[in-house]
């Protein structure tokens, strides 16, 4: 339909409506040319484009004035749409559930140095260390981009020397960490940082727990 109002009469189209699809392909265009995707980047494209599709439905609007009928079919079927995709939605997001954090907090003593890629669970579970010798990582990610100047895991953070080596420092100052389930979508996990961890920490069995928690080996 997008495709359909903007093409259908060009010349019925404002310069606002035009404007408002420019920022919706460019914005489209910066979000899809970094090598990282987040769920709150279709929040830039989001506005955009809901502007775009009510300009075009419109253009068509307007292009059928005589023609009430197929006019009455249009909407009838963008209705269908968008009613469609509600229901998809809400069947999507019925499963979901929220893990509990306390069988990791019943693991890691109060007071303890804890590193991890998801600062939200030691907040939530009360375990978020305040020891000034504790590595202060609050944005995991973010660590990651400033070690490698901007390039993320996905874009080639693995092979940064310098970002692997602030993780294995980071870790090395920590008594436990504790991984979020995307912790490979932020932290440069090689292959010898991986080593490195695994003879440094000790995973521990928590039933039901929120990501996994590692001690460090005494």
């Amino acid at each position: 339909m997008l495709a359909l109002g903007y093409l259908w009469r060009p010349a019925r189209s404002s310069p606002l409506e035009w404007f408002a699809l420019a920022s919706c392909l460019s914005a489209v265009a910066a979000v899809l040319s970094y090598s990282a995707f987040f769920y709150h980047y279709s929040d830039f494209v989001a506005p955009w484009l809901a502007l775009s599709v009510g300009c075009a439905a419109g253009t068509l609007c307007r292009a059928f004035a005589d023609r009430p009928g197929l006019r009455h079919s249009l909407i009838a079927v963008t209705v269908v749409l968008i009613l469609g995709l509600a229901g998809f939605q809400a069947r999507e997001l019925s499963g979901l559930h929220t893990t509990s954090v306390y069988p990791d907090k019943a693991a890691i003593p109060a007071g303890s140095c804890v590193v991890t890629d998801e600062v939200s669970l030691t907040l939530a579970a009360n375990r978020f260390s305040t020891q000034a010798s504790c590595p202060d990582v609050l944005d995991s990610l973010a660590t990651t981009l400033v070690e490698d100047n901007g390039v993320s895991v996905q874009g080639g953070a693995k092979a940064s020397a310098r970002a692997v080596a602030a993780w294995t420092w980071i870790f090395g100052h920590a008594q436990y960490v504790w991984l979020s389930p995307d912790s490979d979508r932020r932290i440069p996990w090689t292959h010898g940082l991986e080593q490195w961890f695994g003879r440094h920490y000790k995973r521990i069995d928590i039933h039901r727990g929120l990501g996994q928690v590692y001690r460090r080996r005494t």
